[in-house]
């Protein structure tokens, strides 16, 4: 915490450090020059914020300065970090890009999520200053900060006092850049294009250079030419009179934003060898929002390990990778990689894996890719998928849209669109060939969701309808609803309704509906229990990955129907215990052991199987939380009425449910 002329901290190293720099830091910013720290928090904790990465740097270097690396694993697995990408850049740009970050001004006990006054009050001012570097550069920047602190030491200065002093510093007319970093909520986002050559004389080279101002925040831009020979060319596009930073620049004509209303700027250069490459932010000191366009002709690409923990660059595509393993009967032990890209995890992520089976060496392959569609929402996106593993094979296209309303909360609802193509063209795999139909199913589906009154209240709705090129013709609909009831000392009771309905006059088995709340496309995807693989034949029928509410005790039977309606009831009582473990390339698995019983009603089935059109059941069970994915139950439903044929009403019966993790 910070005192003035008093620093008390505590912690591990490296990041010790970084507290020990901060707490250092109010000695000056909220110490000396006492600005108010409820309502101008920036003016303290930014600058403040900014003195610890420089002290950092200073003594640490600015490489990889923040890595944690106790130990063989997480000194080579573990990705690079550094205090300006970890303090300054990441958590302004991560929030920004998703459209949650506010003007820096706020009273700090207002703000409508913790994290968004951290990032309006740490956070920006520290990509705000680095962005005034790229405009003075380092000297003139440190200039201004000791004429800032020598002017208003033991006063108690605003904004605008900061802007003025910032002026007289720098000999320079700054507050066009203040004003829309303090006061708007506007984005960085310049793109530098393929250079145009217009001519080529014997050892000149005449070039159009073509600039983008995608964003609505304006600044000057620099630009670093890589030529063939070896040599660097440094360019400034000013936007008004103020002079270029520190440093060799070639000045090019003015590009007057303030006044222009048009986002593209063009110049000719002429250079003695032909481009290599082009880079407006080379130093990485812009928190410009799409740095994949900064640079031509690719942009920056960082290669990492896929482990738990992720330290994701702002100034590149981050592509991370593991090895992948898998099994089965047919293809036995399959090895292959795992791929997984992204930038800071929101825009172009991209999923690749490819396994081969050691008996065959017959490829499995998935891809997916998903962006948001930042026009349209922040929280909307669009996506499409292909897959060809174990006998089964589809692909398809989404638009989907989320209500999330803080940065770091869980969404509350979303709406999705979709078309689904899926073929099933082998029974060697599957456990139980029975349940698939062979052919193309092609799909529209729609579907709903919401969370409402406390977390955990959800409602899903869901409409599948089969297209055009189909093998079959169908229309499936299912609604849902969860609703928990918090009892006290440790008791908690979970209702689940759920409604079903398929018609049409050709409906393939996988598309019925279980009122075990198993679905057969979904437990495809699971390659230990939803193929031939380590789980016996004989003892396959026991288990299952549940996707709505139903019937345990149907586990063996897969009994498929066209419609049915359930109501499940959950009841945990204690105690709850549980143990904590370490796996490579997960991490710290935490692992929650809650004891449960169940009763489960089901009603308006047709099996000729089922003496009565209804079913109910209750039995104790075991679930087990915190296992990345989803959940498991071990579920044993000791009583069913009616029994079913070979079976008595209380009869020893057990299944391992996997139950998906939503959302």
């Amino acid at each position: 915490m910070e005192y003035p002329m008093l620093v008390m901290c505590s912690g591990y190293s490296p990041r010790y450090y970084l507290l020990f720099w901060h707490e250092i830091g109010h000695n000056y910013f909220m110490g000396a020059v006492s600005t108010n720290q409820t309502d101008r928090a920036f003016l303290d904790e930014g600058f403040t914020t900014f003195l610890e990465i420089a002290a950092m740097e200073h003594f640490l270097g600015r490489e990889d300065n923040l890595r944690i690396k106790r130990g063989w694993y997480r000194e080579y697995f573990y990705a690079y970090e550094e205090d300006r990408i970890y303090r300054g850049f990441r958590p302004y740009m991560d929030p920004a890009l998703q459209g949650y970050t506010l003007p820096m001004p706020m009273n700090a006990d207002c703000a409508p999520e913790w994290l968004i006054y951290r990032a309006s009050s740490y956070y920006k001012p520290v990509c705000m200053l680095f962005a005034l570097e790229y405009i003075l550069g380092k000297r003139l920047l440190y200039d201004c900060i000791r004429g800032y602190y020598g002017d208003w030491k033991f006063k108690h200065p605003y904004e605008r006092d900061m802007f003025e002093s910032f002026e007289r510093a720098s000999r320079g007319e700054l507050t066009w850049f203040f004003e829309q970093w303090v006061y708007t909520d506007k984005k960085l986002d310049y793109a530098v294009s393929r250079p145009q050559l217009l001519s080529r004389d014997e050892g000149e080279y005449r070039y159009r250079l073509k600039l983008e101002r995608v964003g609505e925040m304006v600044m000057p831009i620099r630009v670093q030419a890589a030529l063939e020979d070896g040599t660097v060319r440094n360019y400034w596009i000013p936007l008004n009179d103020n002079p270029p930073p520190d440093g060799e620049y070639e000045v090019l004509p003015v590009w007057d934003q303030l006044r222009d209303p048009y986002r593209i700027y063009t110049a000719e250069i002429i250079l003695p060898a032909r481009i290599k490459s082009l880079d407006i932010d080379p130093e990485s000191l812009l928190a410009d929002l799409n740095p994949l366009n900064n640079r031509w002709p690719f942009p920056k690409i960082q290669f990492d390990w896929l482990v738990e923990e992720n330290s994701p660059p702002v100034n590149a595509y981050q592509i991370r990778q593991r090895p992948g393993l898998g099994y089965n009967i047919i293809d036995g032990a399959e090895v292959g990689w795992k791929f997984k890209g992204s930038y800071l995890e929101y825009r172009h992520n991209v999923d690749l894996s490819v396994n081969f089976g050691l008996l065959n060496f017959r490829p499995d392959w998935s891809a997916g890719y998903h962006t948001p569609i930042s026009k349209l929402s922040p929280q909307s996106f669009i996506g499409f998928s292909a897959f060809d593993r174990d006998g089964f094979q589809g692909g398809g296209l989404a638009l989907w849209w989320r209500d999330k309303p803080f940065y770091r909360g869980e969404p509350v609802g979303g709406v999705k669109f979709a078309f689904q193509h899926r073929r099933h063209y082998s029974d060697d795999y599957p456990p139980f060939p029975a349940v698939w139909e062979k052919g193309v199913d092609n799909s529209l589906v729609f579907s709903f969701w919401r969370e409402f009154f406390a977390r955990g209240s959800r409602l899903e709705f869901k409409l599948r309808a089969s297209v055009f090129c189909d093998d079959f013709s169908y229309s499936q609909m299912e609604w849902s609803l969860t609703q928990p009831v918090g009892i006290g000392r440790g008791f908690d009771l979970k209702l689940g309704l759920f409604a079903g309905l398929v018609k049409g006059d050709e409906i393939p088995s996988q598309r019925l509906l279980y009122p075990s709340g198993w679905e057969p496309e979904i437990d495809r995807g699971y390659e230990y229990w939803g193929v031939r693989s380590l789980v016996p034949s004989g003892e396959a029928e026991h288990f299952l990955t549940r996707s709505m509410p139903g019937i345990y005790g149907l586990y063996g039977n897969r009994i498929g129907e066209k419609s049915y309606a359930a109501l499940s009831s959950e009841m945990a009582i204690p105690p709850k215990f549980g143990w904590r473990f370490w796996l490579p390339f997960l991490g710290d698995i935490r692992i929650a052991v809650q004891p449960v019983l169940f009763a489960n009603f089901a009603l308006g089935m047709e099996n000729q199987s089922i003496e009565k059109d209804y079913i109910w059941e209750a039995g104790p069970g075991i679930k087990l939380s915190g296992i990345p994915g989803g959940d498991f139950h071990i579920a044993f439903p000791l009583w069913i009425d009616p029994a079913l044929p070979g079976e008595d009403n209380y009869d020893f019966r057990w299944v391992l449910a996997f139950v998906p993790s939503v959302n």
